[in-house]
Formats: structure tokens, C-alpha cells, sequence
């Protein structure tokens, strides 16, 4: 928008009325319209991985308000699955064609004003929204913003210049000349203007196509340049690999990775170390920001403010305490999309002096287990098998790597037991080693701290199973005097039991349509394979007979 000369409606039009009303070229609109068609569509590239066509990129925004509507027939599972995930990656591969062609614009603009407005509620991504949806015009015809102006007063319509007849641009635009009642309707239009300007509107409309000048041969190679930019720039991730995070997609701000990933993190611990003599600081996450969740979310996930933020501890541990030699680590627990907790960063290197660069891999980056992520799916059932249904009870699953420990304190009021799952650990409670292999429990005692560490050669995958007896009790309590208090009220039971019924329904048929539709798929598929092999076959046969 800086450099395009598109002001014709602008605020310079509005000041300078020799540039006001004037034709523009029309690849001046196209770029605009290419790029936000690009963002839509690699944003629907971009969700054609795994995690989102399963359903485990943004599961937990289904029960969001805005979807409030659709659980009377849906259920939250459902909302996440069909109408997150699945309509989601449906409209960003068909918002920017529905937009582009005049039939379809109007339901192309009704889905984007729904979409983006409910991202607006549910996420907080700034004024990303409200952005794409100014931007939603651009596709319509050029004179909409002068046929919707023409419906005020007329003293408004002298300030957004509609009385001034339209001029043609012979620096910046070519004409096809071969209608002469161009020529004419042009002349008649500007016959208040000097004898000077009508000769000079003549000349441009009768030059015709103007010839192809070297200004025009650099306009179009710096246009070809810009749009294999934006082109490529999605795939870059491979050059700039010390953005990188275990999603393999760096540079976080890019529209098209928008919430492709969902991130939980609960534990960040750093540590910082006095080379000098030893000692010891425990620095809290949020110390030097703002405060915001978000602001830790961020700075956590991406090596490059990882780094940045290392060096600032560095930094403030100089002139806070004195600190010569200042070392810090960070033990930074992450979840992605749904996986198990594990470590996203190396908790024996200092960041302070750990080499990083934005064109090489960062190596004191632990890699994501993808081999475990099966684990993910069976969360649900060890949820299911032991009651984890209120906020009395809580399910907390880590991994970790060979050799790697980790401690933790089970605070007062709270029972905690540690099962295994896979790989084997050893647990330090109070100077007594216990050794854990898979499908093995312990209780751990509360207000003391325990290490557990990983002896198999494999990384080992466990989880905390952890108990507030307290509120237990609050909510059985709770829960008997609403039962108690609930008996007149048969009708509000009874359109809760109706209302899951249907959703059940709904969602088998769903599910039916689903797999009709994939062995529909499978036999089109089938069926075009044959008639290929077919006609190649006949194809080779009369191959045989040719002389």
C-alpha cells in the first residue's frame, strides 16, 4: 500500500483533487487480492497434517459460548471434530475462490464474517480478525464503496469527490481504444475542463495500448519477484532453522500457522548458577515480562526468545545481585496438541552461552517423541477408568528422556500415586530408591520432595494420578443436596436426557455418512484405476498391429 499508486480514493485524492477519481491499473487491485487469497489458502495447507484432521489441534475450544447453539444437537467432542477442525480446514481452502468469483462472493463473505468473528471471541490473536474482515471488500466490484456513498446526502458526496467526472491515467494505465464512444462519452464528461486538458485526455485515450517501456519491464519484474516471495515464504522454514520448534515451523506471527498448534506448558522452572562460588537462584518465569500468560506461552515455545530471554537473566542477575559469571538453565515442560508433557529444551545447557543461530538447527532443542504420541489416544481411557471427571481429581502424563530427572513436591491436602506406562524409572524419596517398570505404582508421600529419574535405555512414559480429598468431599456434598433439591424439576431432567439422545443420534449418522463416503471414495478410486488399466491395455494392443 506504500508503494502502489492506488489513491485515487484515498486521503491524497480527497487533498488533491488533479489525482482524485482517477483510473488505477487493475493489477494494483489483483496483488491485493492475491494476497489475502494466499493467506487462506496456505492456511488450509497448513491444517492438512495429522493433529488437525484428528482433531487434537484445538480440541479444548469446543465448549466455547459461541458454539453454544450448535450443543443442542452436537456434542463438544463433535463441535471439535466436524465444526473445528473439518469446517475449518474446509474454508480456508475454498474462502479465497468463493470471494474470488461474483456468484459465489456473497456466501464467501456470510462464512468469512462468521469465521472470523468467532475467532475474535475464542482466540486472542489481536486485530488479525478485524483485518481480514476489512480486507473481505476488496474482492467486490470496484465502485461499491460509490454506489453505497451515492445513498447519503449530496454535501457528503462533494467530499468523496463523486461529482468529479473520472479521469483517464496515461502514465500508469493502458486503454483499448477500438470503442470510439469511450472517446466521446470522455470528452463530454470533461467539457467544463480547459481546452488543454480535453487535447490532452484525446491524446492519452487515442494512444491506444501504450508501448511496453523498460519502467513497465521492471514493474513486472518486481512484481514477479513479490509474488514468488509470498509463495515461498510458508515453505522458508527450511533456511531459517534456528526458529524452529518441534512443529518444524518457525518465525511465529505468520498468518497461515495461526492456532495450527496448541500449546500447554506445566512447568517452567530456571535455575540460575554462580560460577564463581556455586550459589544458587530460583527466578520466577514471569519476573521479567509483563506478566501475561501469553507472554510466557510465547517466549517458551521459540529457541530464538528462549535465547533472548536467557540473556536478559543473564543480564539483570549482573546488576541485581552482583553475579560475575552468571549461568542459567531452563527446564521448560511442554505439550503439543495434546501429547504427553516433555521437556522442550536441554535443562544441563547454559542458555547464557549456548551457541544459536537462525540459519542452523539449535542444539540444545529436545526433539519432539513423535514415536509416542499413540499414548495421546489412550489419555481418554485411563481418564475413564479412574473417574477423572471433576476438578477433585486431576491426570498429569510426562515423558522424559534416558538419564533425565525431574523433581517435584506433592503439596499438603493432595494424595498423589505415580504408575508407569512404559520405559522403567527409579523414584528418590527421601534417600530411599524405589525402581518402577511398567504397569507399577507407588504412593508418594505429601510436603516431600522426590526425584525420579529414567534407568532404561528407552524414554519412559509416566503419569501423576493425583487426588484433593477435600474437595472430593465439597462436591459429593454438593452434588447429593442439588439431587435432593432436583426432584420437582423431572421436566428440566427430561430434556437433558432428550437433548443427549439426539446428539447420539446425530452423530451416528455422521458417523455413517462418514464411512459410506470413504467406500464411496474407495471404490470411485478403484473403478477409475480399472478403466485406466483398460484403455492402456487396448492402447498397447493396437500398438501391436500398427505397420
Amino acid at each position: 500500500m506504500l508503494v502502489l499508486p492506488s489513491n485515487s480514493r484515498s486521503v491524497d485524492g480527497v487533498l488533491n483533487r488533479k489525482m482524485s477519481n482517477t483510473h488505477i491499473p487493475r493489477w494494483n487491485l489483483l496483488l491485493f487480492q492475491f494476497q489475502i487469497f494466499i493467506v487462506y489458502f496456505y492456511a488450509g495447507l497448513r491444517k492438512l497434517n495429522p493433529d488437525w484432521v484428528t482433531g487434537h489441534s484445538v480440541a479444548i475450544v469446543g465448549n466455547h459460548w459461541v458454539f453454544m447453539p450448535l450443543r443442542l444437537l452436537l456434542t463438544t467432542e463433535q463441535i471439535s471434530q466436524y465444526i473445528l477442525h473439518y469446517g475449518g480446514l474446509i474454508f480456508d481452502l475454498i474462502e479465497g475462490y468463493l470471494l474470488v468469483f461474483a456468484k459465489t462472493r456473497m456466501i464467501g463473505i456470510a462464512l468469512g464474517l462468521y469465521f472470523h468473528i468467532c475467532n475474535s471471541q475464542i482466540f486472542t490473536i489481536g486485530i488479525f480478525p478485524y483485518a481480514m474482515l476489512a480486507t473481505m471488500p476488496i474482492y467486490c466490484s470496484p465502485d461499491w464503496p460509490k454506489k453505497s456513498i451515492m445513498t447519503l446526502l449530496p454535501r457528503w458526496r462533494h467530499y468523496f469527490s463523486l461529482d468529479t467526472p473520472i479521469k483517464y491515467s496515461a502514465s500508469n494505465c493502458y486503454y483499448d481504444c477500438s470503442d470510439e464512444s469511450i472517446i466521446q462519452d470522455d470528452i463530454q464528461k470533461q467539457s467544463h475542463d480547459s481546452t488543454a486538458d480535453k487535447n490532452r485526455t484525446v491524446r492519452t485515450t487515442n494512444k491506444g495500448i501504450q508501448r511496453f517501456g523498460f519502467r513497465d519491464r521492471m514493474t513486472v519484474a518486481i512484481l514477479g519477484f513479490y509474488v514468488c516471495l509470498q509463495l515461498f515464504l510458508p515453505y522458508s522454514h527450511f533456511i531459517t532453522q534456528g526458529y524452529n520448534s518441534w512443529n518444524e515451523r518457525g518465525l511465529y506471527g505468520y498468518s497461515w500457522d495461526m492456532m495450527v498448534n496448541t500449546w500447554s506448558y506445566p512447568r517452567i522452572k530456571i535455575k540460575v548458577v554462580d560460577l564463581t562460588n556455586g550459589s544458587q537462584y530460583n527466578v520466577r518465569p514471569k519476573i521479567f515480562t509483563d506478566g501475561a500468560r501469553h507472554s510466557v506461552v510465547r517466549w517458551s515455545t521459540y529457541p530464538s526468545m528462549i535465547k533472548q530471554y536467557g540473556d536478559c537473566i543473564a543480564k539483570q542477575m549482573k546488576k541485581s545481585h552482583g553475579i560475575k559469571q552468571p549461568a542459567v538453565y531452563f527446564d521448560i515442560w511442554k505439550s503439543m496438541n495434546g501429547r504427553l508433557q516433555q521437556r522442550l529444551v536441554d535443562p544441563r545447557i547454559d542458555i547464557a552461552t549456548a551457541p544459536w543461530s537462525p540459519w542452523r538447527k539449535t542444539p540444545w532443542l529436545m526433539p519432539l517423541l513423535a514415536n509416542l504420541t499413540i499414548w495421546r489416544s489412550k489419555i481418554p481411557e485411563l481418564r475413564k477408568r479412574y473417574a477423572i471427571n471433576d476438578r477433585s481429581r486431576i491426570l498429569h502424563c510426562y515423558t522424559d528422556f534416558p538419564g533425565y530427572s525431574i523433581e517435584n513436591v506433592v503439596p499438603i491436602g493432595l494424595k498423589a500415586n505415580l504408575t508407569v506406562l512404559d520405559g522403567e524409572i527409579s523414584v528418590n524419596v527421601s534417600n530411599h530408591v524405589y525402581k518402577l517398570m511398567a504397569k507399577r505404582t507407588i504412593k508418594l508421600p505429601t510436603n516431600t520432595s522426590h526425584n525420579i529419574t529414567v534407568v532404561s535405555q528407552t524414554p519412559a512414559v509416566y503419569f501423576y494420578r493425583i487426588e484433593n480429598s477435600t474437595l472430593t468431599q465439597i462436591l459429593a456434598q454438593k452434588n447429593q443436596n442439588e439431587t435432593q433439591n432436583s426432584s420437582h424439576s423431572k421436566i428440566k431432567i427430561l430434556i437433558i436426557t432428550f437433548r443427549k439422545d439426539v446428539q447420539k443420534i446425530i452423530g451416528k449418522i455422521i458417523n455413517f455418512l462418514w464411512d459410506k463416503g470413504q467406500i464411496y471414495h474407495t471404490i470411485a478410486l478403484n473403478t477409475a484405476k480399472a478403466i485406466y488399466n483398460i484403455l492402456e491395455n487396448e492402447n498397447a494392443t493396437n500398438s501391436i498391429f500398427v505397420t
